[in-house]
């Protein structure tokens, strides 16, 4: 046997198996990459334009009614009207865009996370809402406690009251600054934070295992596909392994 023969068949093996491998890497990532932007491409197109023609329509609609149209509302309204197309469709078309991508990849095993993970979250807030309550009615009381130790600012403008309707000009800032400082007192953001620690360890406690599940449940199925548009590939390529 040929010790030097057998390592240049080996570099070649591995030479093949590494160019073939890299050949699935960048047939898979155009595939991904085209389930994603044609449905988005479709559907900036058919959204943003409806838009675009819309506001172009409603627009120039309402300048044309003027006796003096100003010029310079033409030149700005086409860039007003695409800049606020693609401000609403680009979310949009990125949602769909994304939704149809993963029933492309994974199939039907996209629903266990579209179930699971609200289902697992109302539970879970379910049977935390009797701490989450508790830490809300903390939160009450120390805003109670703390607004009757103050003095409140309200208490020396009493009599602008009676000003009517200008009153609320001066007394609405003066509230704020009032509320303001209830809101940043020590105990109120004491219960605050409790509160928030609260509703985060909820929305954990019916995520992270729906997560789970759902991660789990969505790279099975997109495995599966995976090996079915790839099987001549994969199947040459275990041929190629020594």
């Amino acid at each position: 046997m040929d010790p030097q023969g057998s390592l240049e068949r080996a570099k070649q093996t591995g030479t093949n198996v590494a160019k073939n491998s890299f050949a699935v890497f960048k047939e898979e990532l155009r595939f991904v990459l085209a389930a994603f932007f044609r449905p988005f491409g479709k559907t900036l197109l058919v959204i943003g334009g409806l838009l675009f023609a819309f506001i172009l329509f409603a627009c120039s609609s309402g300048i044309a009614g003027e006796e003096r149209g100003d010029a310079a509302m033409w030149a700005v309204l086409p860039f007003f009207a695409l800049f606020y197309a693609l401000t609403v469709s680009i979310p949009i078309a990125a949602v769909l865009g994304a939704l149809r991508a993963s029933w492309t990849l994974a199939g039907a095993w996209v629903l266990v996370p579209v179930i699971t993970i609200p289902i697992a979250l109302l539970m879970s807030f379910w049977l935390m809402s009797g701490p989450l309550e508790h830490a809300g009615l903390g939160v009450a009381e120390a805003c109670m406690h703390v607004g009757s130790e103050r003095h409140w600012l309200l208490e020396g403008v009493g009599r602008v009251g009676h000003a009517g309707a200008i009153a609320l000009v001066i007394l609405l800032p003066v509230l704020l600054i009032d509320l303001g400082a209830i809101l940043l007192s020590g105990p109120v953001l004491g219960a605050l934070a409790w509160l928030l620690f609260m509703f985060a360890l909820a929305a954990l406690l019916g995520l992270v295992p729906s997560g789970l599940v759902s991660c789990l449940a969505v790279c099975l199925g997109y495995i599966r596909r995976f090996r079915r548009r790839h099987a001549d590939k994969l199947a040459s390529l275990h041929q190629q392994q020594p």
